[in-house]
């Protein structure tokens, strides 16, 4: 029984990340980013954070909160993280720009944003940069805590044992 209420409570967390919001706001004058395909966005944000490689980012959050802001030709701002225990979630993004999705981390899309929680209880953003069938690799910030922006591959059993818990992120599209 504990077992199904486990998998019902993530069931309804998941169903309340994706559903929960409101359809994507468009500004006025819908510009070029809003008439690009999801991959399209994708690749944009990628190739915005790919050009930063081996310099100073600073802190992961902020630093994806630029690269989308860049990428999308200063349109699109991330909202901030919720407060800990949440804080794998983003606070509600009253532009919609952002929509969360509960997925098992092999499924994540390359050039979406992985919000997590780690077992320190800390939290890091990165974008999938790349996956194999046995590994991912995320494009970020401040990885080792020198705020550098780089590369790095770990399996998918080292990404969910660095976790607070198994379904302690959120992956992300941005609209």
């Amino acid at each position: 029984m504990k077992l199904v209420s486990r998998f019902t409570l993530i069931f309804l967390v998941c169903m309340g990340l994706t559903f929960g919001t409101a359809p994507s706001a468009k500004a006025n004058g819908s510009n070029w980013w809003h008439s690009s395909t999801q991959p399209q966005r994708d690749q944009y944000i990628l190739n915005q954070g790919a050009s930063a490689v081996g310099s100073y980012g600073g802190q992961c959050k902020a630093w994806i909160q630029n690269v989308v802001y860049a990428a999308s030709g200063n349109h699109v701002w991330l909202p901030l993280n919720q407060a800990s225990p949440n804080n794998y979630m983003w606070e509600y993004d009253p532009n919609n720009h952002a929509s969360g999705a509960c997925m098992y981390i092999e499924y994540a899309p390359v050039g979406w944003i992985v919000q997590m929680r780690l077992s320190s209880g800390t939290a890091h953003t990165a974008i999938v940069a790349q996956k194999t069938s046995t590994t991912i690799t995320f494009l970020d910030s401040n990885w080792g805590y020198d705020g550098i922006v780089r590369y790095h591959t770990m399996t998918y059993a080292q990404f969910y044992g660095m976790l607070a818990s198994t379904w302690s992120f959120t992956v992300y599209h941005v609209q």
